[in-house]
């Protein structure tokens, strides 16, 4: 990403909190925009779309998620990150500089060198696609569905890595932060 020469702040900050809490911290941060996420249990995971007033939960075909024990919701420029602890949770949020919500938001700065836009292909291909999510099935994996408009072809999740100096002085990524779910056509 190309900040014209200068520096980024990433902004992270920490707070105790249900699931549901981090639900709402996300939405807040995120506003109208398509907030996506992840949430894990022991018997497995789900893929989350989290619209105005409800959660739009799609687990993998033979598991539930029911009682999760973390997830992550992200857009471009945020990251919301729960983990339970005992009958509640540790919510942490990343949010860059380039965020509407930057400066509303108390927290640890950390100086950051360089934004690097990634992107990871999800198993399988597009069987099948509604328009707000797709249907992908891989041999290995089995069935799956993401949070994207794709018909066919491929997913990438596309991830912003935010570069730093680190305590040897050495760059290093300070953090990693899904943005969304990209099709890429066949």
């Amino acid at each position: 990403m190309d900040r014209g020469g200068g520096t980024m702040r990433l902004r992270r900050s920490v707070s105790l909190g249900r699931i549901d809490e981090a639900q709402a911290v996300a939405r807040r941060m995120m506003g109208s925009t398509s907030v996506h996420g992840f949430e894990y249990s022991p018997r497995g995971w789900a893929a989350v779309r989290l619209t105005t007033d409800a959660v739009d939960r799609r687990p993998t075909p033979d598991d539930s998620v029911s009682d999760p024990y973390e997830a992550a919701y992200f857009a471009a420029g945020c990251h919301v990150h729960w983990v339970r602890d005992g009958d509640s949770g540790r919510i942490t949020v990343q949010v860059d500089d380039t965020h509407n919500a930057f400066e509303a938001r108390a927290g640890t700065d950390v100086e950051v060198l360089e934004v690097v836009e990634q992107q990871y292909m999800c198993w399988g291909e597009v069987e099948s696609g509604d328009g707000t999510w797709a249907s992908l099935f891989d041999a290995r994996v089995g069935w799956y569905r993401l949070p994207v408009s794709a018909q066919s072809g491929r997913v990438v999740l596309a991830v912003r890595e935010y570069v730093s100096v680190g305590v040897d002085g050495n760059a290093e990524v300070v953090a990693e932060c899904p943005v969304a779910f990209r099709g890429r056509g066949s």
